[in-house]
């Protein structure tokens, strides 16, 4: 007996989820379907509608270590309950075959009421108290976001990670994390809050690494691979006041948040016991030798008088802020903004100027400053035709002394598109080039070759085949004269609509090479159909081969198919 392709097993591993998915769709659509049934004060009063998704996906590849699971499967299920037009209760549910395999638990399932006036979570979500407290973290808890009138309150709690052994790429503690902010306004005019973040690991979910081992642990090789004290349990406080102004029928606009916080990198550091911190800080922080603390200010205003808006900002973040709560921030930055705006007939003009530098308090051997001026021009000619042209300059240096650690650097691109659309009937549905320069110049005392010049043109078409058919080719091409290579990337694709467009069916080829020996090929093909005004099935097939003169990994193949199935209720 032959040894079933990937193909078969993914297609016949994709039919099983997908009739499952459609039964379990349909048999939840019969029991909320009430249009055959008497209207009653309670079919008026609630409506029942979301969406139900079964998804599963199948990976194959030769020549290369595996990147993604052999196979995955996933459901998600987004149900909306809304009584008399005035509360809405929705859920997120997702269960995935991946469950704790990643660094944290992919599966989720969250319960959102939301009503005039406010809104609530239960269970896994995530919401925002402002930029720079709380905001864009997953967590698993509870939290009410309202505003009845001029009052203002929210308060966000929660796990914000579970504890993963492992060194500083993937180990954590396990981490809760507790946010509210409370004044009065509103958030589409003016209004000030105060705000609160504690964040806190615990120290007792992971086990403390044996002293009498390395501080690396070494694979069979002898290669290091992760430092497991690089793992500490933190803490973290912040407090502040977040206000917007919002003034002559919102023609000006001010925005600020200023906080100062106090973070623990290890908490597992002896007591700090000096008389410096607060007795008051103490009650809810407790600082150790390893805790610090900080501020930062974040303030922007914006103009809008036709035909020109004015946008300024000016930001100082702290080198010893940190909030826990925001999923990803630079400290140690000082920016200053200024971007004008005029609209213009057909079109408008854009120009942006930014400046930023670290060592604010003069702690690192030198200061590193960075200007950013972009401008764009964005315009329509004609009705048909639609261009712009866009400038960058970017320029950044520090003050070193003449030695290995001074450098410069300074790049300017410069870029134009350009799209005409023609009528129907026309052999062409539009056409699109696109062209763009980049030259840079590395002043480096350590380095020779210190210049590069980049040029990058493309094009793109439709042609369309009938009412139902269009073919799309398009071609790319970058040259770096500098160091002498060329990429090119060349890709048709082709498009089918029957069923009155119930049916979508999409193939495409793209072929990418240079001269350095590498190309690869990619062909996929992926189709849409509209079962029912509900009913929807998508499913797509993805062959890629790569090859280089790579020593490790030459030659590769890679196989993907998924299939999902989706219900709209």
């Amino acid at each position: 007996m032959t040894k079933p392709s990937l193909i078969h097993v993914c297609m016949s591993a994709m039919a099983l989820i997908g009739a499952s998915a459609t039964v379990f769709a349909q048999s939840i659509i019969t029991a909320a379907d009430t249009s055959s049934r008497p209207t009653t004060f309670l079919s008026e009063a609630f409506r029942f509608s979301g969406e139900l998704s079964a998804y599963g996906e199948l990976n194959g590849i030769t020549g290369a270590p595996r990147r993604r699971n052999p196979s995955t499967g996933r459901i998600f299920f987004r149900p909306t309950l809304t009584f008399l037009d005035a509360v809405t209760v929705s859920a997120d549910l997702l269960l995935s075959t991946e469950g704790n395999s990643a660094r944290q638990d992919i599966n989720q399932l969250g319960l959102h009421p939301t009503w005039r006036w406010g809104r609530a979570h239960i269970g896994d979500y995530s919401d925002e108290i402002s930029p720079y407290t709380v905001s864009g973290i997953p967590l698993r808890g509870g939290g009410v976001i309202i505003n009845p009138g001029l009052f203002r309150f929210s308060a966000l709690g929660g796990q914000a990670r579970r504890a993963v052994s492992g060194g500083s790429e993937s180990g954590s503690y396990k981490r809760y994390l507790m946010g509210a902010s409370i004044g009065i306004g509103d958030d589409y005019a003016s209004f000030v809050d105060l705000q609160f973040l504690r964040v806190r690991d615990d120290p007792a979910s992971l086990a403390d690494p044996n002293p009498l081992l390395s501080a690396y642990e070494y694979d069979s090789a002898g290669v290091s691979q992760s430092n497991p004290y690089a793992t500490t349990p933190q803490e973290n406080l912040v407090a502040g006041l977040r206000s917007r102004v919002v003034l002559f029928g919102r023609a000006v606009t001010w925005n600020i948040e200023a906080n100062g916080s106090a973070y623990t990198r290890d908490m597992r550091v002896d007591e700090d016991t000096t008389d410096s911190v607060p007795r008051f800080v103490r009650s809810i922080f407790k600082p150790r030798l390893s805790s610090n603390a900080d501020f930062m200010v974040a303030t922007d205003m914006n103009l809008n008088v036709a035909p020109v808006n004015l946008r300024t900002g000016y930001k100082y973040i702290g080198p010893g802020y940190m909030s826990l709560g925001v999923g990803w921030m630079t400290n140690d930055q000082q920016e200053l903004l200024i971007a004008p705006m005029v609209r213009i007939p057909s079109g408008n003009v854009m120009i942006s100027w930014t400046r930023q530098n670290d060592n604010l308090l003069g702690q690192k051997l030198t200061t590193t400053v960075r200007h950013t001026t972009t401008g764009m021009v964005t315009m329509r000619p004609v009705g048909e035709w639609s261009s712009t042209v866009r400038v960058v300059h970017l320029t950044m240096t520090n003050n070193a002394p003449g030695d290995s650690a001074r450098f410069g650097f300074r790049t300017l691109i410069l870029g134009t598109n350009q799209q005409y659309a023609f009528g129907r009937g026309s052999f062409f549905r539009w056409v699109n080039l696109d062209y763009s320069y980049s030259g840079s110049l590395y002043d480096v005392p350590v380095r020779s070759d210190t210049r590069s010049t980049t040029h990058t043109a493309g094009v793109g078409t439709s042609i369309p085949l009938g009412e139902d058919v269009q073919l799309m080719p398009a071609a790319n091409v970058s040259a770096s004269v500098d160091r002498g290579t060329t990429n090119w990337s060349t890709v048709l694709t082709a498009q089918h609509r029957t069923f009155e467009s119930r049916l979508s069916t999409t193939g495409s080829v793209m072929w990418s090479f240079d001269n350095q020996q590498a190309n690869s090929l990619r062909v996929r093909l992926s189709s849409s159909l509209a079962v029912s005004a509900g009913l929807s099935v998508s499913a797509s097939l993805t062959w890629n081969r790569y090859s280089s003169s790579s020593v490790l990994y030459p030659h590769f193949i890679e196989q993907t198919a998924y299939l999902m199935i989706t219900q709209r209720m």
